[in-house]
């Protein structure tokens, strides 16, 4: 957190920290962050420019549903994997995370809130994989998209 806290103050913008762990975050944390344990992301990621996180699927169809652009900064290989398949949509960029830097995720950050193709990307994918915003057609996209990668042929 605490380079999400420089890239924050770089970026001259509030944030919201999810965690369990609040305790191991600064002490002097500015008016403009809220922390939080737990707040449904169905409720507060439309209200959000971007969402940096572990690259969990669930955390990934919710933001995928918002339509907002993310930045992945995965631990684990699935983690990884699923980043590698959203930034294939154009949705997501990716720093390890062990490479976390508050520069680096100030810039890939401001690059995708602020291109244009960027937030089409994220707009059309919302439209088109989750009308309903249904888990199934998350799955079903997301099926697709990892048979094209291996060079299979989509289904008609």
């Amino acid at each position: 957190f605490r380079e999400a806290l420089i890239t924050l103050k770089k970026m001259n913008k509030a944030g919201i920290f999810l965690t369990r762990f609040a305790h191991k975050l600064p002490d002097d944390l500015p008016d403009n962050i809220l922390v939080q344990d737990f707040v449904p992301l169905d409720l507060l990621l439309d209200k959000c420019s971007a969402l940096v996180h572990h690259g969990g699927i669930g955390t990934g169809a919710q933001d995928l549903r918002a339509g907002i652009p993310q930045v992945v900064c995965p631990r684990l290989a699935e983690q990884a994997e699923n980043a590698r398949i959203w930034h294939n949509a154009g949705v997501c960029e990716t720093i390890p995370f062990n490479k976390i830097t508050g520069d680096n995720l100030a810039g890939v950050l401001k690059t995708m809130i602020s291109t244009p193709g960027s937030i089409e990307k994220c707009n059309s994918l919302k439209n088109q994989v989750l009308p309903q915003n249904s888990k199934e057609n998350l799955l079903k996209y997301l099926g697709h998209r990892i048979q094209n990668t291996q060079g299979y042929a989509e289904e008609s």
